[in-house]
């Protein structure tokens, strides 16, 4: 699902936007996030996390593209600086994550959530989409 949400968010965002795509994905990924390990019906479990996947796809589609046109003339270091940022991102989530499993349980990694939803909300008030503000 993660590859079929690549591909149709590639084609999501010239339709809808790269930031909106990426703050609508960010945000379903969110709250998948939030109820996938709190779910008691295996099925439905396993249907929200089917659905993360795809919307994890979109989510890094529209991101990636967000940010290459954040400075058009600087894309390659906008990329570095952003893969960067993305490594360190993954590294902490998987600390706090083994800290809230030893600490906790399944049922508390819903905090990952909730800082996917601060992500969306992050990338809704502070980032620009380039392409939408050449357009106007």
């Amino acid at each position: 699902m993660y590859v079929v949400g690549s591909v149709i968010g590639g084609r999501l965002v010239n339709r809808f936007g790269r930031k909106r795509l990426t703050v609508i994905s960010s945000f379903i990924l969110g709250v998948a996030t939030l109820f996938f390990n709190n779910i008691p019906n295996p099925w439905l479990t396993l249907l929200v996390w089917v659905i993360s996947g795809f919307f994890m796809g979109t989510r890094i589609t529209a991101y990636n593209s967000l940010t290459v046109e954040q400075v058009p003339e600087y894309r390659g270091t906008m990329m570095s600086f952003s893969q960067f940022s993305s490594n360190i991102a993954s590294a902490l989530g998987n600390g706090l994550g083994g800290l809230i499993l030893i600490a906790f349980d399944y049922g508390h990694m819903g905090f990952l959530g909730i800082s996917a939803i601060i992500a969306s909300l992050i990338f809704h008030f502070f980032t620009t989409d380039p392409t939408k503000q050449a357009k106007q």
